[in-house]
């Protein structure tokens, strides 16, 4: 299977890393410290990946979890599939704050959109992709 990213997807996010299984992103909007989790897969629902892709699936979602409550401590997370406007398999995994823009409503959809400076997002993906090679292998 040739993976290919929802040109939606492409378009609001940026790069940060990717594995065998799954892209890695975040999301171009600084007021939420925003990553999105894409298997590589044409897979629409979780449940129909196979096993071995639910448990790496969860694991990211765990090592994200962890990094973001490490970084923003008094955050609550929130984890989401929804899927009704991109057609394309993906997880959100986010921290907010009572101090949000969106609180205690969702984000999606709400206010206009403050895109990150190019050196703030490089900070926060180099710092969660150090994060994450020290982890990965440890939930695995």
């Amino acid at each position: 299977m040739v993976f290919k990213l929802n040109i939606r997807l492409e378009k609001d996010t940026i790069f940060v890393c990717e594995n065998s299984y799954s892209q890695i992103l975040l999301m171009n909007d600084s007021r939420y410290p925003w990553f999105i989790i894409v298997p590589k897969t044409n897979t629409l629902e979780i449940f129909n990946l196979e096993e071995t892709w639910q448990l790496e699936l969860n694991n990211q979602i765990n090592l994200i979890s962890i990094f973001l409550k490490s970084k923003y401590p008094k955050s609550i997370l929130n984890i989401a599939k929804i899927g009704n406007i991109v057609q394309q398999l993906h997880v959100h995994v986010l921290a907010r704050s009572e101090n949000d823009f969106a609180w205690p409503n969702p984000v999606w959809g709400v206010g206009k959109i403050d895109k990150y400076d190019k050196k703030d997002s490089i900070i926060l993906i180099n710092e969660f992709n150090q994060y994450f090679d020290r982890h990965y292998e440890t939930l695995n």
